[in-house]
């Protein structure tokens, strides 16, 4: 899904956090797309809100490298912390996993501090 800077391992290593973090951004962002919106609950629950994130990020007809603007249904938040609140919940579904009421997805396996991702 995303793809590495032209440049060699040890410039890339050379850079600065700041540098490496628009080097990424200038890499894998279509700047100039039409701004993705989306819109995601946690009325029911923060599970729900995980399966909702996954729902989007599936969604082949979502541009995941265009400016996105995040929505919580029957919240009033506006601006770049919805935003950091949706990927703050998106990079927690890896870690751990999506429970509910049926089967619970989990990701990643084994001891807290060296997790495996799970082969099927």
């Amino acid at each position: 899904m995303y793809s590495t800077p032209e440049k060699s391992k040890t410039d890339v290593k050379s850079l600065s956090p700041t540098d490496a973090l628009k080097t990424f951004q200038s890499t894998n962002m279509q700047e100039d797309a039409r701004r993705e919106n989306f819109y995601v609950s946690r009325l029911e629950g923060s599970e729900e809100l995980k399966r909702d994130i996954l729902s989007l990020y599936k969604n082949p007809r979502k541009n995941l490298r265009a400016p996105m603007k995040v929505r919580f249904d029957g919240e009033e938040g506006v601006g770049s912390g919805t935003v950091r609140e949706f990927f703050e919940t998106a990079m927690k579904i890896p870690q751990e996993g999506i429970g509910g009421t049926g089967k619970p997805i989990i990701y990643l396996e084994g001891e807290e501090d060296h997790l495996l991702p799970v082969h099927s």
